[in-house]
């Protein structure tokens, strides 16, 4: 991790404080928690495709792991959104 360029410590970061700071909003019944989901999607999908495409050499992630986080974040977001839109999240 330390040999990360800072940058992708950063998208790093927004990705995994953001599912944070979405699920919070979440229960709290914020509409904030669409976004916060959405910039969390933005930083998983940066960290990852540059993991995988940019670095030399390309660290091997776990596939199964990968693909539930993939799964649990896009139906967090496709739920916060639901509820918005339903008018549950104010």
């Amino acid at each position: 991790m330390a040999a990360l360029p800072a940058w992708l410590i950063a998208f790093w970061a927004l990705g995994v404080w953001g599912s944070l700071v979405g699920s919070l909003l979440l229960l709290a019944r914020s509409r904030h928690a669409v976004t916060a989901f959405a910039l969390s999607l933005l930083g998983l999908a940066v960290s990852q495709l540059t993991q995988a495409f940019v670095l030399h050499p390309p660290q091997p992630a776990p596939v199964g792991l990968t693909l539930v986080i993939w799964s649990a974040l896009v139906f967090l977001l496709i739920y916060a959104r639901s509820m918005a839109a339903k008018r549950v999240l104010a």
